[in-house]
């Protein structure tokens, strides 16, 4: 048996190949697989392409059974998943010839894998927080669940996104009162970014509406520099976005273990994003948070890549972790 997880970004693709041991005997990458980018045919295309490429690398792969696990971008509902994977079995003749009938794939969204990478295929909870933010989780019966993830417009509170908003507004509202010293996230920010005031600021932020909500998640290296050189200001913006993460994911885990909790078992929360880099910051909050509810949960970070968590479920699947 061989054993194939497949992480599908917005950005890129990852696809490992493992055997019954869990070594990898082949990675590639593609671009996107996310179908909310493209359609669905060209997802589920590059997807398989990918897929070939790796067993291209592995000549006698024909004589064995391959299992796949795909985390796909962009298939958040049942019936995506469903499109997808129908759409999957109507080209797989046209990939993998006469090797497709010994080939399975289970497909999700890169929540899983997201997840499995930390947890190497068993339950828990998950929170990506980058420029957006999520969490999701699945417990020990299979029920699954998420928070978060509403997308800029409304809030999407505690990602990168609401940090570096809630740090331009504290920048605008001192250049908009115009005197006194600036503050240190203010003139932290002003350095970032190149500029000496109100008209340079708002510029900087609309000068390209395309590039807009990244430029303003990427005030968070501002904020959390200012932290660190005392802001009380830049501190407290921190602190109270990380709140949000914490009833975010507090939330879920109530929702989905608490009868394992109440049996005596820890809940693996899953760190994953850009934002847990400073997680000196992020994870008191959260540990605080738990500790006030009483939840039973232990933060880690991912262990391996999500595809190759993705291929580790697939082994806990067969028996073989």
């Amino acid at each position: 048996m061989l054993f194939i997880g497949i992480d599908g970004g917005g950005t890129k693709t990852e696809g490992v190949v493992t055997d019954l041991e869990g070594n990898v005997l082949s990675r590639k990458f593609t671009s996107s697989t996310n179908p909310s980018a493209s359609t669905i045919t060209v997802s589920v295309k590059r997807a398989g392409e990918l897929t070939a490429g790796l067993l291209a690398a592995l000549p006698s792969y024909g004589k064995k059974n391959v299992y796949i696990f795909a985390g796909i971008a962009g298939l958040g509902r049942k019936n995506d998943i469903s499109r997808w994977t129908t759409e999957w079995d109507r080209q797989a003749p046209d990939l993998f010839g006469e090797h497709a009938a010994r080939i399975q794939i289970t497909a999700s969204h890169d929540g899983v894998t997201a997840l499995y990478s930390g947890t190497r295929g068993q339950s828990g909870v998950v929170t990506i927080a980058g420029t957006g933010s999520f969490s999701y989780g699945i417990n020990q019966k299979g029920e699954e669940g998420r928070c978060g993830g509403w997308g800029y417009l409304a809030g999407d509170p505690g990602s990168g996104f609401a940090m570096g908003q809630r740090a331009l507004q504290h920048a605008l509202r001192e250049l908009d009162q115009g005197y006194g010293e600036l503050s240190g996230l203010t003139s932290t920010i002003l350095d970032r970014i190149k500029c000496a005031d109100r008209d340079g600021l708002l510029t900087w932020v609309y000068g390209d509406p395309a590039e807009g909500r990244t430029r303003v998640a990427g005030l968070t290296g501002a904020l959390f520099n200012a932290a660190d050189a005392g802001d009380t200001g830049a501190a407290r913006i921190i602190k109270t976005e990380a709140r949000h993460l914490a009833d975010q994911s507090s939330t879920l885990i109530r929702r989905l273990f608490a009868d394992e909790m109440a049996s005596g078992n820890t809940v693996r929360h899953v760190l994953a994003g850009g934002l847990f880099n400073r997680n000196d910051w992020i994870a008191p909050v959260l540990e605080e948070e738990y500790q006030r509810q009483n939840l039973s949960v232990v933060n880690v970070f991912p262990a391996c890549t999500p595809a190759e968590g993705a291929a580790a479920f697939l082994r806990r699947e067969a028996g073989l972790e």
